[in-house]
């Protein structure tokens, strides 16, 4: 399969044969095969390990048929043509990778799936204290130098407003949420 055309059809023709590999149960990984069987209209293996290490392992050996995982990781066997980059799951591509498109671009519209990291602290923070922390690290994170280290090792740098970020926090709440209700392992 070279494309997520290829893999939607094949995975339509043949319910419930190809696997991905997953971080665990519960993991990041495993919410984004969740997401892709979700949207992509399919039905597939979820088989979950203790960490991403061991799945990449069972991928590039040809044991499971697909993985979620980090680009940085992933990338090096991707151009030995070991395993095939078929798309990112951020809305924006990898820029080590600019040829491969992301998965909603390739037609699951709105696909978005990834680790993010947050500045947050205690319930109740004067709001003063939470604006002048958000000055300061916006600052530090949109300084060309801290930009283009974060850009090398495949992240990008979102140096929002605290009300921007709760929004994203909600969002992404309401989006996970419905996904592990419909998933029979992460209902309880």
């Amino acid at each position: 399969m070279k494309n997520l055309d290829e893999l939607i059809a094949h995975a339509k023709k043949n319910p419930g044969k190809l696997s991905f590999g997953s971080g665990g149960n519960g993991s990041p990984t495993h919410f984004s095969g969740d997401l892709l069987q979700s949207m992509g209209g399919v039905k597939l293996v979820h088989v979950p390990y203790k960490g991403t290490a061991t799945a990449m392992t069972d991928l590039v050996a040809g044991h499971i048929n697909m993985l979620f995982g980090d680009p940085m990781a992933l990338w090096p066997y991707v151009t030995e043509s070991k395993i095939r980059a078929i798309g990112v799951s951020s809305l924006k591509r990898y820029s080590a990778a600019p040829d491969v498109p992301t998965l909603s671009e390739s037609g699951l519209q709105g696909f978005e799936s990834g680790v993010w990291y947050g500045l947050v602290g205690p319930a109740g923070m004067p709001q003063a204290i939470v604006d002048s922390i958000n000055a300061t690290a916006r600052q530090v994170m949109r300084d060309p130098e801290m930009e283009k280290r974060f850009t090398a090792f495949g992240s990008s740098v979102v140096a929002n407003s605290p009300a921007d970020f709760q929004a994203q926090i909600q969002a992404d709440l309401a989006k996970w949420k419905a996904s592990a209700a419909s998933n029979p392992i992460l209902k309880d």
